[in-house]
C-alpha cells in the first residue's frame, strides 16, 4: 500500500468498510471512473474519549488538528498519485 510505503507503517491502515450516505459514489459510478474515499486521522488521542467523543466531519464541533492532518494527507495524496504515473 502506497500510504504504508510513505506514511511509515504504523501510520496507514486499511479500515472496515463503511454505509455512509455520502453521494461520491454515485457520482463515480455515473462518470464511470474509480473512487476511492479517504479517512484521515486528525485529533490528538487525549483529546478525546468515550465520554467525549470525535465529532465526526459533518459536526459543527469538526476541528481535526491542521497541522500535520492537512500535510499528511497532502503527503499521502500526491504519492498515491505519483503511483500510478509512474506505473
Amino acid at each position: 500500500m502506497i500510504a504504508r510505503e510513505e506514511l511509515g507503517e504504523e501510520n496507514a491502515s486499511i479500515g472496515q468498510s463503511l454505509m455512509g450516505s455520502e453521494d461520491v459514489g454515485a457520482l463515480a459510478a455515473a462518470l464511470d471512473v474509480p473512487n476511492v474515499y479517504w479517512m484521515l486521522g486528525g485529533f490528538e488521542q487525549d483529546q478525546h474519549s468515550e465520554e467525549n467523543p470525535i465529532p465526526g466531519n459533518h459536526s459543527p464541533f469538526f476541528a481535526p488538528v491542521i497541522d500535520p492532518t492537512l500535510r499528511t494527507g497532502v503527503r499521502a495524496a500526491t504519492a498515491a498519485i505519483f503511483s500510478t504515473v509512474s506505473a
